[in-house]
Order: structure tokens, then C-alpha cells, then sequence
């Protein structure tokens, strides 16, 4: 269900109710956040680091195709993060509403992508005919 629709917060048992609201708008911005810092993270990064030996070939030749439209997005990721934090900053309002903030170090995650990025970009071509 994440991948099918804008907002996957408000499929979560309960949230609906926030749907349609500053906070709940809010919430799913956050959410989708960390989904794509998971996609990031897990699907990519630790797949390229350490993924299924028997599919180790075929992920690093996938992910070297892919690997210029992963940076694009990874950059995108975090241009929002820093907007979302700057935007978190100005709100004090905002700033001490729960959120899920609490979960995740945003810097920690900027790091942890910043390595992504720089791994992709320094990726060696992984075919035998490169």
C-alpha cells in the first residue's frame, strides 16, 4: 500500500481521522520521509553494501544503470529534509508537536545518505565489459 498512493500515513489503522488537517498533513509529510529514507537506506544502500550473495551481480549492475536517477532522488530527499527542518525551526508551534522526529536523527540520516550518494557516485562499473 506505500507505493500505490500520494499519502500512505492515513492508511495506518486510525490516522484517517487526520486526513484533511494541518496535522495530519503534517504527519504524512514526516512519514514519507522516512519511507523514502528507508527505501534509501535498506532497499539500496545496504543492498549494495551487503545484499543476497547469489543476486550481488545483478543488484550492483541494476543499481549502476540506476544509479544516476538514485542520487536525484536522494538529493531531492534531502533538499526536503532541510526544508522540513528550516521549516520546523521557524514554527515553534510545530517544533513541539509530537512527531516523528523523535524516531529518527535527521542528521544522522543526512549522513547515512550523503554516504549513498557518494558510493553511487564513485561505483565502479560492475560488468566485465566496462
Amino acid at each position: 500500500g506505500l507505493i500505490f498512493v500520494k499519502e500512505p500515513y492515513f492508511n495506518e489503522p486510525g490516522f484517517e481521522k487526520y486526513q484533511g488537517t494541518d496535522k495530519g498533513n503534517e504527519y504524512s509529510k514526516k512519514y514519507n520521509l522516512q519511507i523514502e529514507h528507508a527505501t534509501l537506506t535498506y532497499a539500496i544502500r545496504d543492498q549494495l553494501r551487503s545484499g543476497p550473495e547469489h543476486f550481488r551481480k545483478v543488484i550492483q549492475r541494476h543499481f549502476w544503470l540506476k544509479r544516476h536517477q538514485v542520487i536525484e532522488q536522494a538529493r531531492n530527499w534531502l533538499a526536503e529534509m532541510k526544508k522540513d527542518l528550516a521549516e520546523a525551526e521557524k514554527n515553534p508551534k510545530r517544533k513541539e508537536s509530537a512527531s516523528f522526529d523523535a524516531i529518527c536523527n535527521p542528521y544522522a540520516q543526512e549522513r547515512v545518505i550523503q554516504q549513498l550518494i557518494e558510493d553511487l557516485t564513485n561505483m565502479p562499473c560492475p560488468c566485465e565489459y566496462c
